[in-house]
């Protein structure tokens, strides 16, 4: 028998997709007699109708954030879905606001390229791999569409080069003397790719160059602060100056724990270091950039968990300070007896 894919939201209510069927993991006896009683079908494509969706109004009603999650990267059904989900919160509730998991810089500086580059383009830009997919592009077309819906990363990890060309033009509007080093997005590639290399021995040469390029992210930081006057007076967008700052700040943030992974080999630590950053970039755009708007969250089911008893989430930092503002939408793959899949 075909099994439907399925989708399991975190209060219980359970959607099964009859767009498509693929094969998914099998449910154990007391979870397929809850989800029996809990089913309710929704379709992964189509934007015109989402009266489908309308199962989701209960649970988000007075919700400021929604999470939503995925079992996998890259899955056409996932993110056919999850587009659907976003386009409904965004027109029907008020979620203004899209945060990805992709670097901050990168993602938010296609908000003002929208216009500029096509869909392609938008997608290459800002997103990291696992998310650069066809279904994506169907995201960068909706987002050049709706305006109104603004897009940022929350990753500490960087996800392209946009951001370098945005830094590059914000130093030279302010380095009269050529004082700051304007190759450090160069620079943190090379020094990211040997931290990343498993075959590169991390030696006091890699550690010093590192800390010169701390060194510098922190000398263009103190820069922008003093001169943020002269910057918004020539035009600069106060908000989009954050944004650069931030996005410096997780350079630096990124390549401090992964040195301390390299030095302690510790996974765990590792891992939760990223999910406590990514979880402070979300809570600071609540708090400085976005304040009172609703927000979007898409990443992995992992990140947004509200409680794991073996692992420091982001999803748990964040129920913490949103508390029942929150909702977590986790994605899950699996197969039902007694579910057809249609066409």
């Amino acid at each position: 028998m075909q099994k439907a894919f399925s989708f399991l939201i975190s209060i219980g209510i359970f959607l099964v997709s009859f767009a498509q069927c693929i094969k998914g993991q099998d449910f154990q006896k007391n979870q397929t007699n809850f989800l029996r009683k809990n089913a309710h079908s929704v379709k992964i494509t189509g934007n015109s109708d989402y009266s489908d969706l309308r199962v989701l109004d209960r649970a988000i009603k007075d919700k400021r954030v929604v999470l939503l999650g995925e079992f996998t990267h890259g899955s056409k059904e996932i993110n056919l879905l999850k587009n659907r989900i976003i386009a409904y919160l965004h027109q029907k509730h008020g979620f203004n606001v899209l945060l990805v998991e992709s670097g901050v810089g990168e993602v938010y500086s296609t908000n003002f390229l929208r216009d500029a580059l096509s869909n392609r383009q938008m997608l290459n830009a800002g997103l990291t791999g696992p998310w650069r997919t066809l279904e994506y592009l169907e995201l960068m077309d909706y987002l050049k569409e709706r305006k109104t819906l603004k897009v940022a990363g929350f990753d500490p990890q960087r996800s392209g080069r946009t951001f370098a060309g945005v830094l590059k033009s914000a130093i030279g509007a302010i380095d009269q003397d050529k004082s700051l080093n304007a190759e450090v997005e160069t620079r943190n590639l090379e020094i990211a790719a040997k931290f990343e290399n498993r075959k590169t021995p991390i030696d006091a040469a890699i550690i010093a160059d590192k800390e010169k390029l701390t060194a510098d992210y922190q000398k263009i930081i103190r820069a922008l602060d003093t001169n943020q006057k002269t910057l918004e007076t020539a035009g600069w967008n106060p908000e989009k100056l954050k944004i650069i700052r931030r996005t410096i700040e997780n350079r630096i943030e990124y390549l401090n724990y992964y040195q301390q992974f390299r030095t302690d080999n510790d996974f765990r630590k590792r891992f939760a270091a990223r999910d406590r950053a990514m979880a402070e970039n979300i809570l600071w755009f609540a708090d400085e950039v976005y304040r009172g708007e609703k927000i979007i969250v898409s990443a992995h089911n992992y990140h947004i968990a509200k409680d794991n008893e073996k692992e420091s989430v982001m999803g748990a930092r964040l129920a913490e300070k949103f508390g029942k503002a929150a909702y977590a939408i986790g994605v899950f793959g699996g197969g039902l007896t007694g579910f057809q899949c249609g066409t």
